[in-house]
Formats: structure tokens, sequence, C-alpha cells
């Protein structure tokens, strides 16, 4: 069944993609949490940890494992809720989980 599901949206992210190529759509016209999340769900496809999506109550959506949503959201799912801290760095910019690792560079005071 999950295996559909990112068929369709597979699919309809291609149409997206195609859409955007051609000129029929206009970034500008997609909704802003949609073009904040696009890269993050066009990468997570193809990736061996995917995030698992909710829709909250505020209407963001945001990974029901690692807890990363919009900004906070790393390229692949770390496959554990991150800390406070974590969220931060990854919104920060400092920090991202990709192929199985975190990669970033921390602040000093974080070392330990």
């Amino acid at each position: 069944m999950e295996r559909r599901k990112t068929d369709v949206l597979r699919s309809k992210l291609e149409k997206l993609v195609e859409h955007l190529e051609n000129g029929t759509i206009h970034v500008q016209h997609l909704p802003k949490r949609l073009r904040r999340n696009l890269v993050a769900v066009l990468d997570n496809l193809d990736s061996a940890a995917p995030h698992t999506w909710e829709q909250r109550d505020d209407d963001l959506a945001s990974c029901t494992v690692c807890g990363g949503g919009e900004g906070s959201l790393p390229t692949h799912c770390p496959g554990t809720r991150m800390s406070s801290d974590e969220a931060d760095d990854v919104y920060a910019g400092r920090l991202d989980f990709k192929n199985g690792k975190w990669e970033g560079v921390l602040p000093v005071d974080r070392w330990f």
C-alpha cells in the first residue's frame, strides 16, 4: 500500500515539474509550504529513510518520526526524534541528515 502512495505522489510531482518547466505554472503561484518542501519531498522519494508526513492542526506538514517540519526538515529522515538543538541547527542550515549520517558544522558548545 505504501509503495502505491509513493508511485501516485511521484506521478503527481512529475506532472508538477513538467508544468513548472513549461511555464504553465509559476513557482510563485504555488502555496508557500509546498515551495519550501518541494525539494525535500523530491529528494526523499528515493531515500532509504523517507519522512512520514502528517498534517498538523496549524496546517503545516511535519514528519511523525523525526519531528521535522518546514524549515527544520532534514533532507532524509534520521529515523529517530530530533532533539530541539538538532532541529534548531537544521533550521539554521548548520546541520542536515543525508544518506544515513549527520552532516554539517556544529558550534563548539555542541561538541560535547
